[in-house]
């Protein structure tokens, strides 16, 4: 099976969120993990037009949130600009890909460990209003 011009970019989509790790320790917790996967909801499984991107995935700094949003920015626009979304029906397929088992990164992690998991994917709901504001940083 070969794999399609779409899940090498969620690959590089993990293989990244794993290099931010060495700085961000936080991106496997529960609410960073969440935040992550309802934005990737929202854009990716549901198809969604991507005007405004969130700044809060509930990362500890400022500068956290902003590596994570310029990715998630960077790999939903890679991934409209694909030839083959167009005729990738949204919902359960896309969810699909996300959790793609076969998505390893270099140290081994696999999509849970950056989303968590979900057996349906999340409703088509619009993002909440504190994603597009700035978190809460001590």
């Amino acid at each position: 099976m070969s794999t399609s011009a779409i899940e090498l970019l969620i690959k590089a989509f993990y293989c990244e969120l794993e290099i931010l790790l060495n700085d961000y320790e936080e991106l496997l917790d529960t609410d960073v993990r969440e935040s992550l996967h309802i934005a990737l909801t929202y854009y990716f499984i549901w198809g969604n037009k991507a005007n405004d991107f969130p700044v809060n995935y509930g990362m500890f700094s400022k500068d956290g949130d902003k590596a994570v949003s310029e990715l998630v920015e960077k790999t939903i626009t890679s991934i409209n600009s694909s030839d083959e979304i167009a005729s990738l029906p949204v919902g359960r397929e896309r969810l699909d890909m996300l959790q793609n088992e076969m998505l390893v990164t270099p140290k081994g992690r696999k999509y849970y460990d950056f989303l968590g998991i979900r057996k349906e994917p999340l409703k088509a709901d619009k993002l909440p209003d504190y994603m597009f504001e700035d978190g809460n940083y001590e």
